[in-house]
Parts: structure tokens; sequence; C-alpha cells
């Protein structure tokens, strides 16, 4: 796939992964490769009545991973700690929304460790 990037080193068409999806709360990783060879990561973690987004992209400021697989854990580590921080919010149903994130994000990892075990 060839990745067109933007003047500030956003990616215009990244590689989407559903990790999460149930009623209105989503969660997908975007993936890039970067022109050097290097992968970056994006995601958008939309639960209950907030989020967080950021688009795959390469600047002084974001760290680019040598391969494809390393950014997709990265990414996937950014969800955890993101839900980690919510599932301690007042209101229970952003708790509950972001303890399925976390419980997708695992099952998710797992699936990858899964796959890559099959392919070796």
């Amino acid at each position: 796939m060839s990745f067109v990037f933007n003047k500030n080193g956003m990616c215009e068409n990244p590689e989407v992964l559903e990790v999460h999806r149930a009623g209105k709360d989503i969660g997908l990783v975007k993936l890039a490769q970067i022109p050097d060879g290097s992968w970056v990561y994006g995601y958008q973690w939309d639960i209950h009545d907030g989020g967080s987004s950021s688009a795959a992209g390469y600047n002084e400021y974001r760290k680019a991973y040598p391969d494809r697989h390393s950014a997709l854990l990265a990414a996937l580590d950014n969800g955890f700690r993101h839900a980690t921080h919510y599932e301690k919010w007042p209101d229970a149903a952003t708790r509950k929304g972001h303890r399925k994130l976390k419980e997708a994000i695992k099952q998710y990892r797992a699936s990858l460790a899964q796959t890559r075990l099959s392919f070796e």
C-alpha cells in the first residue's frame, strides 16, 4: 500500500484496524509506513461520551517503529493506558465502556500472538 502524507506529516490514507465496536463505542488503530521505511500509529478511542484520537503521522515529537507489528503493539498499549485511566472515572457507563475496551484490546493482542505463531 502506498501511503500519502500531508505537509504536516500526517497520513491521509492509513491502514485502519477495528479493535473494538460495541454500540456507539469504537476503538480503531491507524498504521502507516513513513518514507524511511519505519512505521507510525494513530488511534481513535471513542467510548461513551468522550474519547481520544490522533492521526498516524511523523514529526520530531512522534516515535517511529521498525516494523508494522511493533507500531501495532504500541498503539494497543496506548489504548490500554487510555482505558485504564478512564476506568476510574465517576460515571458508571464510562467505566463500563472502558473495561470493555481493555478486554477487547487483550483479546486482539492474544489473536495477534496466535497469528504470529502460526506463521513461524
